[in-house]
């Protein structure tokens, strides 16, 4: 029988709410084994994309144009690493990179980009964590790589800032990452990222070329704006979360700390932050797009507000 285009198949499944219509974004993993060169690909489903922290060895290396995973550039917070240090000098070491990562002082810092680069970067499957391939019919070294096969109108990008550690016997089992991350406000492009089907497959592989129709960088935009930023102030214990929102209709900036509420100079909108956890970006769109948009935020969210006004006003 005929087979669905990949992108038609997500929409009927997944298209029926307000959430998976505007947050849904679908990836595609693609394992390729290195014996005899066989690609398999699989989709999965996310409403956000949770980004690792590169370390500065995985940032180098991906400027110097190697794409696999790199290791990361210290076994500091490993307690059985034979380096040659007691044990309450390892303790004292590992406490003094939490530390600095905690106050933003590990001597670099970070752009989207690079976080986006790591995420999208090759993933190399060996040893243990080997691939069974189905043509060889055995477990062989592979490489894994994700990329986007359809971009949500919205994009949330989860910035993970907490980490585990090998610190537990201390009850210091996970701590929180401060580096410094720069992200623009406006022009970030993912085209990059998009799923690029194999020119070799594409007349002898249905599920290649299907792949190849959904792509979206002809049919929709791949450029983003941030309207949204929730940034997490504290540490792995307790903290306070505040949101930077963008009005749609004005244009102008806010911020929310609980019932507190005031307006964000654009000169006051930090682009670059020790503490963003959670950002919002929008697909640019046509202006009927956007009245679109629109007209379902009034359709949703008016009656929601309606009553909790009506609430307030009881309680008065």
């Amino acid at each position: 029988g005929e087979t669905k285009p990949i992108l038609r198949q997500f929409t009927e499944k997944y298209a029926q709410s307000i959430i998976s219509d505007t947050f849904q974004s679908l990836l595609a993993q693609r394992v390729v084994c290195k014996s005899c060169g066989y690609s398999s690909r699989s989709l999965e489903e996310y409403l956000e994309l949770s980004l690792a922290m590169p370390s500065k060895n995985q940032i180098r290396e991906l400027k110097k144009g190697n794409t696999s995973h790199a290791s990361d550039d210290s076994d500091i917070h490993s307690p059985n690493s034979d380096d040659g240090k007691t044990g309450i000098s390892r303790f004292t070491s590992g406490m003094m990179s939490m530390a600095k990562s905690v106050l933003g002082m590990n001597g670099y810092s970070l752009c989207l980009d690079d976080c986006l680069r790591a995420f999208f970067s090759s993933e190399n499957l060996e040893g243990d964590e080997q691939y069974y391939c189905e043509k060889c019919k055995s477990k062989q070294d592979a490489s894994k790589a994700y990329s986007l096969a359809h971009l949500p109108e919205v994009m949330c990008f989860h910035l993970k800032r907490f980490n585990k550690t090998n610190y537990s016997g201390w009850g210091l089992g996970s701590q929180k990452n401060s580096t410094l991350i720069s992200y623009p406000l406006k022009g970030l492009d993912l085209k990059p990222y998009l799923y690029k089907p194999d020119p070799s497959l594409l007349n002898s592989d249905d599920d290649e070329r299907n792949y190849s129709n959904d792509s979206c960088a002809s049919t929709s935009s791949t450029l983003y704006d941030l309207f949204a930023v929730v940034r997490h102030i504290g540490g792995i214990n307790g903290g306070h979360y505040i949101s930077n929102c963008k009005n749609p209709v004005n244009e102008e900036w806010y911020e929310f700390d609980d019932e507190f509420i005031r307006h964000l100079p654009a000169s006051s909108v930090p682009s670059t932050s020790s503490e963003a956890y959670l950002l919002f970006y929008a697909k640019r769109s046509s202006d009927e797009q956007i009245s679109g948009k629109r007209d379902i935020v009034e359709k949703y969210l008016t009656p929601s507000l309606q009553r909790v006004e009506e609430t307030e006003k009881k309680k008065r």
